[in-house]
């Protein structure tokens, strides 16, 4: 199994123009492109510098891209050395776990290093046994050798100051999986795992991530890797004033993107791929509008749906308030919400959302900070959001309220329901509204 390295990444990701070895690039054409202001490439692109958002739901954009100076043969002759006039072609991946699959995952049966005194243990370690979750022993899924996987903990720095997050810090760690076996077989009791990669920082492991000691038992995911290709107009990366920068929006439902890799083709070939990781700050934090939730393992496209529900009258606690409602399109939940027309008085009111996945034969509630119900309106208040928590709209759009990866899947034909827990004992409370958005 080929080791890809920081520097080969381009050859894993972009197989055009090569010698079909990994890590050889065939010869690039003599040609030198002189640019409409006066400068030249005179080798393949700087490697690109880019920011990554979320741009509308089931979508998100890499912008404000430019090249770094690469190193020129004669520098007083090219003083322009990004090489970026001549290309043609920028590559977006993006490595995400699918929401819709997080049932199929493979668990860790020992530690990777050691929690005390603190160890995040090697590089590259063999014969890690796992064992698969029961749905993905239904469905007959496994990992294969060649697979990237992330680990559902972000990394433990001990002793950190949670005010100045070090380096590092909340990402999840990401590796390759090189065996045993040969590229493509199926991984079954135990596996291989190339954690950092030659070139990358120490402690670094793969995609921008952190090495980190992980507990037996924790959960791995597999990255899966969708590749964007955009032809490029000559010259669009030197801009006149005034002029719009390129922008490149990417496509994809229901993703949790742990990272996005860039590159970019001229005449004479490729920039490296560096990758931006978005499972740690500066991409996710207290100012993206709420606090406390720092585990995040990265940006969520989501599917922009909404699903609400009405009980109208006087709150009473009772199991199945609504018909069974069926869900039309694969989706995760982004905001769950509830309000009252009347408030209760008390005690709150107590609310569970249940989804069943078998056609109603059993019911999963979907737990959040206040288990083991979903959701609580506090008695007085309108609304599951109390004076001090944040508003709906100001809601970061990668976290469910009151929840955390993995999130509850709503794939397409499974059922939800809503029960009532709780209700004031003075006065219950009346005309309840919730609303799911996706």
């Amino acid at each position: 199994m080929p080791v890809y390295t920081a520097q080969t990444w381009t050859y894993w990701l972009v197989p055009v123009n090569l010698t079909g070895i990994p890590g050889q690039q065939s010869t690039p054409q003599t040609i030198e492109v002189v640019g409409p202001d006066g400068t030249y490439d005179i080798g393949p692109p700087g490697n690109p510098l880019f920011d990554v958002e979320q741009v509308s739901y089931g979508a998100f954009r890499v912008y404000n891209v430019s090249f770094m100076d690469a190193v020129p043969p004669n520098p007083s002759a090219y003083p322009d050395a990004g090489n970026d006039m001549g290309i043609d072609e920028f590559h977006v991946a993006a490595a995400y776990v699918d929401e819709i699959t997080d049932n199929l995952y493979a668990t860790i049966g020992e530690a990777i290093g050691t929690l005390s005194p603190y160890d995040p243990g090697a590089d590259y370690i063999e014969g890690i046994p796992i064992t698969y979750s029961p749905d993905a022993i239904a469905a007959g899924w496994t990992l294969s050798v060649g697979d990237f996987i992330v680990m559902n903990d972000p990394s433990l720095v001990p002793d950190y100051d949670q005010t100045i997050p070090p380096p590092g810090f909340n990402s999840f760690e990401c590796g390759q999986i090189t065996g045993p076996g040969d590229p493509g077989d199926p991984i079954t009791t135990t596996m291989n795992l190339q954690r950092r990669y030659p070139g990358e920082l120490p402690g670094g492991a793969t995609f921008g991530s952190y090495l980190t000691a992980h507990a037996s038992g924790i959960n791995i995911y597999l990255l899966q890797i969708q590749h964007f290709p955009f032809k490029v107009a000559l010259g669009a990366f030197l801009l006149a004033p005034g002029a719009i920068p390129p922008i490149f929006d990417c496509a994809i439902d229901n993703a949790m993107v742990v990272s996005v890799l860039c590159g970019a083709h001229n005449y004479y070939g490729w920039s490296g791929f560096p990758y931006v990781n978005l499972s740690q700050p500066p991409y996710f934090d207290d100012s993206q509008g709420y606090t406390g939730d720092t585990e995040r393992m990265g940006l969520r496209t989501l599917f922009g749906d909404e699903i609400s529900f009405s009980i109208l009258g006087t709150l009473e606690v009772g199991t199945t308030q609504i018909p069974p409602y069926l869900v039309a399109f694969d989706q995760v939940p982004r905001v769950l919400y509830a309000q009252v027309g009347t408030p209760s008085a008390g005690a709150d009111i107590q609310i569970n959302i249940r989804v069943s996945y078998d056609g109603g034969a059993t019911w999963t509630t979907l737990l959040g900070d206040e288990a083991p119900y979903t959701f609580d309106i506090p008695a007085g208040q309108y609304d599951t959001y109390g004076s001090e928590a944040q508003p709906p709209d100001a809601m970061s759009l990668n976290c469910p309220y009151g929840m955390v990866f993995p999130f509850p899947r709503f794939p397409t034909g499974c059922l939800l329901t809503v029960d009532i827990v709780q209700v004031g004992s003075s006065n219950p409370g009346a005309d309840l509204h919730i609303m799911i958005a996706t």
